[in-house]
């Protein structure tokens, strides 16, 4: 989205002026969360950023650093009577970040972890009414999707092992001879332990759905109810995962979950209530407590938020809300590797 068309959501002409030194301040605050240094931080940024959707407010430490980008870029610029204008900041800087994301090795470059965790976020919350605004949002929701779908598919991708060729010529001490073997067969068991630990997630995996069996309840899956049993498959799936939970995971989620009617968020929530302290902990994260804007849906199963209104919607539908969210614990640290 080009910033004139972002600064028109709250000035319907601006002047090509106001446009450069919005355009200045969305490039300093995207160059802030670029900058970021660990996880609670760009999950900070991005929960107040949900949260404030409703009310085109911010609060928080993206709050302050979108004022100060506003300032800098215009000192005349004031903050009180202007929610819309610092939103639309920030809201232009998370799209710049997020558009640039590419998959990386490891999965966790500031920009895959940012639209994670806004996917996460923006997927649940309901539109603002606000036409302009509204389409922004959706853009950006469709750049975080298609990234943490590339970042889920490419975190997967098995390693070609490379041959391993060492050259002797006999004259080597026994020492030096070592080294050499060892140095040529650095990158193939790289690439092997790679893939071992891809084999170990997948074979886990198979036989958690195999085994129909939930530790969290201590009964089959397939015999709970569909509510608890999709929290609970949920959970012990996404324990099991090593990265970002893909597509394929969801299904490994719903395989053994009884059929139920498609229902709200409140009555996923009602209906699972007795197993809350269960589920807690099993969970043992506190992305749900600290962040429940960028996951809704598991923070209120496990109580540390009220349910957001929604509509009626497949138990499948849940269940791939549930897994993207639990998915977050998947991040660490930043690393571009």
């Amino acid at each position: 989205m080009l910033p004139v068309e972002l600064v028109r959501i709250f000035d319907q002409s601006p002047t090509d002026e106001l446009v450069v030194k919005r355009e200045a301040a969305i490039a300093a605050v995207a160059a802030r969360i670029a900058s970021a240094t660990n996880v609670d931080e760009l999950f900070g940024f991005a929960q107040s950023f949900v949260a404030g959707l409703g009310q085109s407010k911010l609060t928080g430490e993206l709050e302050t650093i979108c004022v100060t980008a506003l300032n800098n870029a215009s000192p005349s610029f004031v903050a009180d009577g202007h929610d819309i204008e610092v939103y639309v900041c920030a809201l232009g800087a998370c799209l710049k970040v997020v558009e640039g994301a590419t998959p990386s090795e490891s999965g966790r470059t500031v920009a895959e972890i940012l639209a994670a965790a806004l996917h996460t976020g923006l997927s649940v919350v309901p539109a603002t009414g606000k036409q302009k605004l509204d389409q922004a949002i959706k853009e950006l929701l469709t750049f975080s999707a298609a990234a943490y779908r590339i970042t889920s598919e490419a975190s997967r991708a098995r390693k070609t092992v490379p041959d391993s060729k060492v050259a002797l010529d006999g004259t080597e001490t026994a020492v030096v001879a070592a080294q050499k073997v060892s140095t040529a067969a650095e990158a193939a068991i790289v690439a092997l332990q790679a893939n071992a630990a891809l084999d170990r997630e997948e074979l886990e995996l198979l036989w958690f759905c195999l085994g129909d069996y939930s530790a969290v309840l201590n009964s089959r899956i397939s015999t709970l109810k569909s509510s608890a049993g999709l929290v609970a498959s949920a959970l012990e799936v996404t324990k099991l995962l090593r990265r970002i939970p893909a597509t394929s995971h969801v299904h490994m989620a719903l395989r053994n979950v009884a059929v139920g009617k498609p229902k709200t968020l409140k009555a996923l929530v009602s209906e699972t209530e007795e197993f809350r302290a269960k589920f807690k902990s099993y969970f043992g994260e506190n992305i749900a407590s600290k962040f429940p804007a960028i996951a809704p849906v598991v923070s209120a199963v496990l109580g540390f938020s009220t349910p957001l209104e929604t509509a009626a919607i497949e138990v499948a539908d849940w269940g791939q809300r549930l897994v993207l969210e639990l998915g977050l614990a998947k991040f660490n640290h930043p690393g571009t590797n």
